[in-house]
Formats: C-alpha cells, sequence, structure tokens
C-alpha cells in the first residue's frame, strides 16, 4: 500500500498467542480489574505480564522439554492406544 493513500500496511499476526496477549488477557483484565474492582489501568497493565511470565514459569516447571516432549508423549499414547498393555 501506498503510505500517501493513508493505508498502512497490517502488522501480520504471528499465532494464537498474539491473540491471546493481545486481545483476550487485556479485555477480560480490564473487565475484572478496572471495572469490577474499580484499580488504575497501569496496574492492570502491569498485571497482564506477571500473569504472562507466571504461565511461561509454570510451563518451563512443568514440562522442561517444551511442547516437542508433549507431541512426542501424545503421539506415543496414540501409538498404543487400542491396546495399552
Amino acid at each position: 500500500f501506498q503510505a500517501e493513500d493513508g493505508i498502512r500496511d497490517v502488522e501480520r499476526s504471528r499465532g494464537l498467542g498474539d491473540v491471546y496477549k493481545r486481545q483476550l488477557l487485556p479485555v477480560a483484565l480490564k473487565i475484572v480489574g478496572v471495572d469490577w474492582f474499580g484499580w488504575p489501568t497501569d496496574i492492570v497493565a502491569h498485571l497482564q505480564l506477571v500473569i504472562v511470565g507466571g504461565l511461561i514459569i509454570i510451563f518451563l516447571i512443568a514440562e522442561p522439554h517444551g511442547l516437542a516432549q508433549l507431541w512426542r508423549v501424545a503421539k506415543e499414547k496414540l501409538r498404543l492406544w487400542p491396546f495399552p498393555h
């Protein structure tokens, strides 16, 4: 697009994580934190960073080998599914 038309290229999404971080979590935190509890918006914005960081830490503790290990486990279970023994 041409910049003089006033139309800019839209930033491309990087996957489902973008939807979660950019839309669902901030909207939910705004409704709960600002609207229900009356917290200042800057506290709610920092709370979002704390929640995302906490989820990353929990995921790394629960599954240190990441999504690749979860995929390997799922494939192994599906391979043995009809006959578990």
